[in-house]
């Protein structure tokens, strides 16, 4: 038997289907083909932007200690059974990346006035 690449055919009931120009694509919702406007007037129900920004700030601190916590006790647990505690493979390295890029967040809030009206949004 061939190891070649297997065709697979499309039924009438498959979510992906050949759109109108020939190409394959998920079918379109009216969701996804109709352009809205961004709305000025939020729902009564909605929390304001100060809160989901202190909310945000507050998930933010939380997730770097805890990612700083699990990289630590990684190194300790690597640093027993290996007997170093960095060797930069790839989940190492993606993980401090990840850390960074939280570090960074936390220093520019730190940084910033903290006003929601100075986010780029």
């Amino acid at each position: 038997m061939a190891a070649g690449p297997r065709h697979i055919g499309l039924s009438r009931r498959s979510p992906v289907r050949p759109s109108g120009n020939g190409q394959r694509g998920l079918p379109r919702s009216r969701v996804a083909t109709e352009v809205q406007a961004p709305t000025k007037h939020r729902s009564a129900g909605a929390p304001s932007l100060e809160r989901l920004d202190r909310l945000n700030y507050r998930l933010l601190g939380w997730g770097f200690f805890l990612l700083s916590l699990a990289i630590l006790s990684g190194a300790i647990w690597a640093e027993a059974t290996w007997g170093h505690f960095w060797s930069w493979e790839p989940r190492e390295s993606w993980s401090l990346v990840t850390w960074l890029l939280y570090a960074g967040l936390l220093e520019s809030r730190l940084t910033s006035d903290g006003a929601v009206d100075a986010l780029p949004l």
